[in-house]
């Protein structure tokens, strides 16, 4: 890193936040492993529970930005004034409407986007639907499965009982005969 000589003369190094890799020491992996065992506890607890938690956060969360906004735009009802004022407070008021406006956008985009976690947790936690849709598609195949090997099981039987010579005209469903069919009444012409 490049240091200044000024400011290396005078102590006073540049500090940056950017994290340093180091190697870790036996307490720190001592402590990633005790959050590990509480964090595998946090996720054998019950679903209800977890899922009463994640319920309570997330309403909390909902009632701190409805509040911020409710109160941001109380604020910007009071600070705008149809009146005369003083250039001095007509700034003073501005600043204060921009400031509240941005604290309201924030909570908007903070609400949309909670939403949006709602809307994808749904569509993709929505075990019950999945499951159903799942067990009505295996149950439509298993019935299929059912007629197909019924069928089989019939023109199985059919060949062996050397009934084939007279086929049943409504019964044209699936063919095995590899040959064509071919009509009774035509004669070979000499």
């Amino acid at each position: 890193m490049f240091v200044p000589e000024k400011e290396a003369a005078s102590g006073s190094l540049f500090q940056t936040d950017v994290r340093r890799r180091t190697n870790l020491s036996t307490a720190t992996n001592a402590l990633r492993s005790a959050a590990a065992e509480t964090h595998d506890d946090f996720l054998g607890s019950s679903s209800e529970k977890r899922l009463a938690e994640m319920e309570d956060e997330l309403n909390r969360i909902v009632d701190r930005d409805v509040e911020t906004l409710v109160e941001g735009m109380e604020e910007i009802i009071d600070l705008s004034s149809v009146g005369s004022v003083d250039k001095l407070r007509a700034l003073q008021d501005s600043l204060a409407i921009e400031l509240r406006t941005e604290t309201l956008v924030r909570s908007c985009t903070s609400l949309m986007a909670l939403s949006h976690s709602m809307k994808m947790l749904w569509l993709l936690g929505d075990e019950a639907n999945g499951r159903r849709i799942q067990e009505s598609q295996i149950s439509s195949l298993n019935s299929e499965i059912a007629q197909l090997k019924a069928r089989a099981a019939q023109l199985i039987e059919e060949l062996k009982m050397g009934n084939s010579t007279s086929p049943d005209p409504s019964d044209h469903e699936m063919n095995l005969d590899p040959t064509p069919p071919s009509s009774n009444n035509a004669e070979p012409s000499n």
